[in-house]
């Protein structure tokens, strides 16, 4: 996991996993947005629940999808959200939302990430985000970069 930037009390994070998937962002225990771009197309359901199930673990409580087959990711995570209760009905603490964004540019699902991601359930605005990359991606990270630049510098012009 390598910081981008901070910005106003805001760390943006970037991490990419390959298999054999790991994934342990630390963010001492405070509550982050993940956006997470799938790029290898031959995850199967088991990996991308063993993804969710860590981010969700480590304090993930808004999951931001995009890539090869985004709307699955963001079921799993659903799924680990409900599953996290044993009666299938998680705390305003542990509900999680989340959203897919098929076809979105990378600058989209940033912007979208970084300025549309609030808990309502518990009020809350985030202040950490990791953009994950599962599988091998060579230029994701220049693009993330460029877009959280350009989403920053949107912001301040309002």
């Amino acid at each position: 996991m390598e910081s981008l930037t901070t910005r106003d009390g805001k760390e943006v994070w970037f991490s990419q996993t390959e298999r054999p998937f790991s994934i342990e962002p630390s963010f001492g225990g405070r509550r982050f947005v993940a956006i997470v771009f799938a790029r290898d197309e031959t995850v199967t359901d088991a990996e991308r629940r063993f993804v969710t199930e860590a981010l969700f673990k480590s304090g993930c409580r808004y999951g931001v999808f995009a890539g090869h087959e985004c709307g699955r990711w963001e079921l799993a995570m659903d799924a680990t959200c409900i599953e996290s209760d044993p009666n299938f009905e998680p705390s305003d603490e542990a509900f999680t939302p989340t959203t897919h964004h098929a076809s979105e540019s990378v600058e989209d699902v940033v912007f979208f990430g970084l300025t549309c991601t609030v808990n309502t359930f518990v009020e809350s605005e985030f202040d950490r985000f990791l953009i994950l990359s599962v599988g091998h991606s060579v230029s994701l990270r220049v693009e993330v970069e460029a877009a959280v630049r350009s989403v920053w510098s949107l912001d301040t012009v309002a």
